[in-house]
């Protein structure tokens, strides 16, 4: 068992993996090379991290500007009360030397999936 702090790239590396793949902690530890309770910690860590970052990132549009995106695709569609539309699609990418396989999507593919959300105009509210 390793006695010393992980390095930041190492959290992150242990978590990202997680997101991904969904696999779990031993196996992830296994792979990278660190304890289960390791990559516990580290997963906790970072997503604690990204929530305390989140509100820099992720913007709820204000008390107005949700009635403004109601309206709107009340008008164009006939939905009342929806604030956004939420759709995902498949961001090629060049086949990665690490864990390419983990990239491969149902259609053969190297990606990344994406998830959007758009207002009632087309424009981005998160990516």
């Amino acid at each position: 068992m390793r006695s010393y702090s992980l390095s930041s790239i190492s959290q992150v590396e242990m978590a990202l993996r997680y997101y991904a793949t969904g696999d779990n902690m031993k196996t992830i530890g296994d792979t990278l090379g660190f304890h289960k309770s390791s990559v516990s910690r580290s997963i906790r860590d970072v997503s604690q991290a990204l929530v305390d970052i989140s509100p820099n990132f992720i913007k709820w549009p204000s008390r107005d500007q949700k009635v403004d995106i109601k309206r709107g695709f009340d008008t164009i569609a006939g939905f009342p009360a929806v604030i956004g539309a939420v759709d995902c699609t498949h961001v090629r990418i060049i086949a990665p030397s690490e864990y390419e396989s983990t990239y491969v999507n149902r259609k053969g593919f190297h990606s990344i999936n994406t998830q959007a959300i758009c207002d009632h105009e087309g424009k981005f509210s998160l990516l």
